[in-house]
């Protein structure tokens, strides 16, 4: 007696949806790692832009700290027989005033960031001193172009201001600095003349990542531009002298 055999296996229907199946496990899993990896890449390329930013604002803000910084200012009392008081005469009482080489601050270039404030100073470049161990008193912060990026630079030298655009680069290669901005406020009548501020605007991007970018903006206090005076002497002290 003849007993017929059940085909065993899958069939062609069974085969195609299980690859089908397959199919869509594999291309969820990959389309998963991939933008897993697309999403570190950029989280590591903003990580990198940020850490610049950052790393140049902190250099331009401590340089700007130091502004008008005098190490020793009794050596300048009543020097070369200036006018120190001001009153168009040079006496022995222009010997109490203490004046400052290092005062100047300049804010040059195109403004790139505009404040809305009529009484600042806007630009992209500034010039200003500072006594320093080195003998290299003036400096200058400013953004060049070069070729399609942004780059920023600093200059120094012994006695007189570099020119805007020179001096060692502070930004890599591989970041775009597109805006550096300097707002000055040379002094607040209001408030106390003596009080100037800066605010310092960087804003950057990644080369080849346009839509990777990061800014940095702080006010800095600067120092006085005058000094304080010397200890007025008593008059008859001063007939004496």
């Amino acid at each position: 007696m003849s007993m017929s055999r059940r085909p065993t296996g899958f069939t062609l229907t069974e085969l195609m949806v299980a690859l089908t199946l397959g199919l869509l496990v594999i291309g969820s899993a990959t389309a998963l790692l991939v933008a897993t990896l697309d999403a570190n890449g950029r989280n590591i390329r903003a990580t990198r832009l940020t850490q610049e930013i950052r790393a140049i604002s902190d250099v331009v803000s401590a340089e700007l700290r130091r502004a008008r910084y005098h190490p020793d200012a009794l050596l300048n009392l009543g020097e070369n027989g200036d006018d120190d008081d001001g009153d168009g005469r040079v006496t022995r009482l222009d010997n109490i005033f203490a004046t400052n080489p290092f005062e100047t601050i300049r804010v040059s270039g195109q403004g790139q960031i505009d404040d809305g404030d009529a009484t600042t100073i806007d630009g992209s470049c500034i010039q200003f001193a500072y006594g320093a161990a080195n003998g290299d008193a003036f400096h200058t912060i400013s953004l060049v172009q070069i070729g399609d990026r942004g780059v920023v630079r600093m200059n120094r030298q012994a006695n007189s201001f570099p020119a805007c655009g020179t001096g060692a680069n502070l930004s890599s290669a591989q970041v775009d600095i597109d805006v550096l901005a300097f707002n000055f406020d040379a002094a607040d009548s209001q408030t106390d003349p003596d009080y100037d501020t800066i605010r310092v605007s960087i804003r950057g991007r990644l080369v080849g990542d346009p839509d990777t970018r990061r800014q940095f903006v702080e006010s800095i206090r600067l120092r006085a531009p005058i000094m304080p005076p010397a200890p007025v002497l008593p008059p008859e002290r001063l007939a004496r002298n």
